[in-house]
């Protein structure tokens, strides 16, 4: 008994951390750059349908300034995503087998591609006017 209660002890002080796993994890940027596109572009359209008022105290207007932080929320999202595939490039996987080496390294190539589409679908709203 006094056996049982150490291996349950001491698998309850081993350091616990979350991780974002599962089958649709290598996806996860992919869906976020998705996510990103319609976004930015359906609230393009609808935001010079809408004609939004400009903001002058920033000599922009409001579409930009709204697409702009929607487009920031995705930057930011897809880089905690890399980050975390990065970080998880030299842990040993979980369990055996040749597949699981392969998701990692997948998974962070994904999401390199991902951060680098969100970056390059918003560098337009950015640099250029809308509406025009």
């Amino acid at each position: 008994m006094n056996d049982t209660h150490n291996t349950a002890s001491s698998s309850s002080t081993r350091r616990r951390r979350f991780r974002f796993g599962g089958g649709l994890r290598p996806v996860a940027g992919l869906a976020l750059w998705v996510s990103a596109f319609v976004i930015l572009y359906g609230g393009l359209s609808v935001g010079c349908r809408a004609a939004l008022s400009p903001a002058p105290w920033l000599n922009t207007d409001s579409v930009t300034l709204w697409l702009s932080g929607f487009w920031l929320a995705h930057v930011i999202g897809a880089a905690a995503l890399l980050y975390a595939s990065w970080r998880r490039r030299d842990e040993p996987p979980q369990h055996e087998g040749g597949a699981a080496g392969f998701l990692e390294r997948l998974t962070l190539t994904l999401d390199g591609i991902a951060i680098a589409a969100i970056v390059a679908i918003g560098v337009p709203i950015l640099l250029l006017p809308p509406c025009s």
